[in-house]
């Protein structure tokens, strides 16, 4: 991990802890993601999603159903669950607005980080523009992420149901109530792919194997 990998980590938690409790609040700190994204593909580094493990899920999911409350879980790794989940869920929103797939553009983020990229005034907030930069200059194709079947990982109606379920998950601190709304989020659809590959290893297969259990 590096230095701006940990100090994002730190600061989402630190973040989390302090409970956020306003969507302003959510959209600074992803700024910070967007940064972070900017500079993967600006290094020519791939952009990859922490994911759940399985296995872990269901051993505290079975141990929720059971006595209704975490005994023998550690309740660390449902914090650590809940920090992944809101980062990817922000990872998703900044990979759907880089690929034209928002009425937004993180502009800002995108000149932090190519603050050496010459783009001519009338076409400084054109998306197709600085897209053609991304897409020649820096090969953008070969660092984004992608569904397991093969498309790139953004959504056009998933987002929506994701950020009303972040809000729900910002301000929770039992590890019962964080629990419950992560499974919330593994159910969010898509039409063309499997949103739940973003936040747990398998997606959908793990996640109804571990439901069904």
């Amino acid at each position: 991990m590096n230095i701006l990998e940990n100090f994002i980590r730190k600061t989402i938690r630190q973040c989390i802890n302090e409970q956020i409790k306003s969507e302003e609040d959510f959209l600074e700190l992803m700024f910070q993601v967007t940064y972070d994204i900017f500079m993967q593909i600006k290094n020519k580094e791939k952009i990859t999603f922490s994911l759940i493990n399985p296995q872990q899920y269901k051993r505290a999911m079975e141990e929720y159903m059971k006595y209704g409350q975490f005994i023998r879980f550690p309740e660390d790794k449902i914090y650590d669950w809940k920090e992944l989940v809101l980062n990817n869920i922000m990872m998703l929103e900044i990979l759907t607005q880089i690929h034209g797939h928002s009425s937004n553009f993180p502009f800002d983020g995108f000149y932090d980080v190519f603050d050496e990229v010459d783009v001519p005034e009338g076409n400084k907030y054109d998306w197709d523009y600085v897209y053609e930069i991304l897409k020649n200059e820096y090969d953008i194709d070969e660092y984004v992420p992608h569904f397991s079947n093969g498309q790139p990982v953004l959504s056009d109606y998933g987002l929506n149901p994701l950020h009303k379920l972040a809000k729900i998950l910002i301000p929770q601190t039992k590890p019962e109530d964080i629990i419950i709304t992560i499974n919330k989020i593994m159910n969010v659809a898509h039409q063309r792919s499997d949103l739940s590959e973003l936040f747990i290893q398998g997606g959908e297969k793990s996640h109804d194997m571990i439901s069904n259990t």
